[in-house]
């Protein structure tokens, strides 16, 4: 069988959550004996973060970059329309949210994209194709209807900076109406969720549509075989790209509770990595770390005992939980950041109130006994391992793959 993934951002490196996603959907596709294509196809709006060298240099021939790896121009509509929102910002012109989140839905995919992708799809002949993003669901016209048309959703976009905004957050990104989206998605044979709130609501959204719903959350295997800690230090870490998400998240933890842990655990120590936070480089407590951008991941759990996700605000599924999971690591995290993750909680993740004293007894406790870290570390892992398989059993009844 012949798969082509088609994808705005690039898979190599993977320094972003979506970039891990699309990457390790192409491991599971080629583990079941698929061969994949890779197809970059950039589009105004969303960061590719690749220059195409390591990606041609990890698929060979099985890369290939659209326009040149340059993003195809939106419509002229869509163009006249962020001049304007541009123009309005640069004179102080307020809009209202509503029209400051107005995208043209179908804008960011030219008709020379989708001649150029009816090209590649003529020339590999696949079996289905895997859209990342509903902003790529144009595409589909290039694509005859024998083809199975998977779109991997990486999030809701409906009214999701205005769910934003009520939250407390930002983070603004590209944002639809609810019949935008309903619009894009039901274009697709297949839409992947990627936690079981979202893949509810667009169950919902396309009842009545021929489209099929299903999630798959956790498609990354376990980093390791069985939690790695050193029993002697009292390290807690935080990982996360610099957002006022991480931030308010990461200031509200520092500020509300880590004078508490320090008193009942002198020698813990709080490494923040991810990003370089002003508000932590000039510090003074000499307990705080603000290492920045850490090149090896493994690296950097290994020298944490127990890692911290103290988000209050965001959208779709958390992969810093995620990812403190797969390396074996006990997590401590509120309901915003085990969101879609709730099922965990069996297994070896910790969700308590970030505005509760029992976030910081939750650290405490964890922190000072290394045998719960063992157990909660292995059962993490114990959990990715089990939602991984799940996610491939269910990929291989939505496109009747036979097993290996």
């Amino acid at each position: 069988m012949k798969c082509i993934i088609v994808s705005p951002v690039a898979s190599i490196p993977t320094h972003s959550g979506n970039s891990a996603r699309v990457r390790h959907i192409h491991e599971m596709l080629s583990g079941l004996g698929i061969s994949v294509t890779f197809v970059l196809c950039p589009i105004k709006g969303i960061a590719v973060r690749s220059d195409g060298y390591s990606m041609a240099a990890t698929y060979g021939h099985q890369f290939i970059q659209m326009n040149d790896g340059k993003p195809y121009k939106p419509a002229l509509i869509q163009r006249l329309l962020t001049r304007f929102k541009k123009t309005c910002r640069q004179k102080n012109i307020a809009l209202p949210a509503r029209f400051e989140d107005f995208i043209f839905k179908d804008s960011f995919i030219s008709s020379q994209a989708i001649d150029d992708f009816k090209c590649i799809v003529n020339k590999i002949k696949p079996d289905f194709i895997v859209i990342n993003y509903a902003f790529l669901a144009k595409l589909i016209k290039a694509i005859d209807d024998s083809v199975v048309t998977i779109i991997d959703t990486h999030d809701k976009f409906t009214d999701r900076n205005q769910q934003i905004r009520e939250s407390g957050g930002d983070g603004f990104w590209l944002s639809l109406t609810k019949k935008q989206e309903k619009g894009l998605l039901s274009r697709a044979d297949i839409v992947l969720a990627i936690q079981h709130h979202e893949g509810n609501y667009f169950r919902g959204l396309l009842r009545g549509e021929q489209t099929q719903v299903e999630t798959l959350s956790i498609v990354q295997p376990p980093a390791r075989k069985s939690y790695v800690g050193d029993p002697s230090k009292f390290t807690v870490g935080f990982l996360g790209s610099n957002n006022k998400h991480n931030r308010d998240g990461i200031l509200f933890f520092v500020e509300n509770h880590w004078d508490g842990i320090k008193k009942q655990i002198p020698e813990a120590t709080l490494v923040i990595a991810g990003a370089k936070y002003d508000e932590f480089v000039n510090q003074e407590d000499s307990a705080i770390y603000c290492v920045g951008r850490v090149e090896d991941l493994g690296d950097f759990y290994d020298g944490c005992n127990l890692i911290v996700n103290p988000c209050l605000s965001g959208s779709g599924l958390k992969i810093k939980s995620v990812e403190a999971m797969t390396h074996g690591k006990p997590l401590v995290t509120t309901a915003c950041g085990a969101h879609g993750l709730e099922d965990g909680c069996e297994f070896g993740l910790v969700i308590s109130d970030l505005e509760s004293d029992l976030f910081a007894t939750e650290c405490v406790r964890i922190l000072s006994d290394s045998s719960e870290q063992q157990r909660l570390g292995d059962l993490n892992l114990l959990y990715i391992e089990k939602q991984r398989d799940l996610s491939i059993r269910k990929l291989q009844a939505l496109l009747k793959i036979p097993q290996p």
